[in-house]
Parts: structure tokens; sequence; C-alpha cells
């Protein structure tokens, strides 16, 4: 069913597609459709090398011909295969309250104050 109904760059990141048989668009009254994204990369922004990134992009040959459309693909390309050169990704970490900062009295804190908002 994912191949038929999204191109091909969407394909990559579409983890699950389905109908759901129990819900209902109010507006539409049609059944609803679920689409459900795999869980990437993300870049790496806050370790990346700007200077550098900066430097290898405008060592990179620009052509200056064709149309907007043709221009438009070519400076995407580039500006990813420079950010994946130089900043790079990593993998998405959900977060599990394991992290060092997070202390048995935030923990606390956290959750009085959820329940003060329920309040």
């Amino acid at each position: 069913m994912r191949d038929k109904l999204v191109n091909h760059e969407v394909k990559q990141h579409v983890r699950e597609m389905y109908v759901d048989e129990n819900k209902f668009d109010i507006d539409t009254d049609h059944r609803m459709f679920v689409l459900r994204y795999k869980r990437g990369e993300k870049w790496r922004l806050k370790a990346a090398n700007w200077k550098k990134f900066d430097k290898e992009l405008r060592r990179r040959v620009w052509t200056r011909n064709g149309n907007v459309n043709d221009l438009n693909k070519e400076m995407a390309k580039t500006l990813y295969a420079t950010a994946e050169e130089i900043i790079g990704k990593g993998k998405y970490r959900r977060f599990t309250g394991k992290d060092k900062w997070f202390t048995k009295e935030i923990k606390e804190e956290r959750m009085r104050r959820k329940i003060l908002n329920k309040k």
C-alpha cells in the first residue's frame, strides 16, 4: 500500500500506513488515514563546526545556468551533501529521564507541578 500512495522521498520516512476503521473525520465523514513515521537521525547542530561548513560550501562548484527549479534542486542537494559531510547526523534519542542532570529532586518537583496544574 505504501508504494502506491506516496512518492519515493516520503516512502523512506514512512514506517506504516493504514486506514483506521474505527475513527472518522468529522468534516468529511471519511475514515482516518494513519501514517506512522520512522524515527530517524537528527543533525548534530550543537557540535557543528560552522566555519568549516561555510568554507566547504564556498569551495563547492555552483552552476549558474538552467532554470530556477534546477538551480534550486542543485542548491538543496549541495547544502545537504555538505551538511552531511561536515555536520553529520546522530541517532535520535528519546528522553528517558536517566540523564545526569535529572535528579530525584527534579523528578519530585515535576510531579508536584503536574499535580498543581491539574487543579
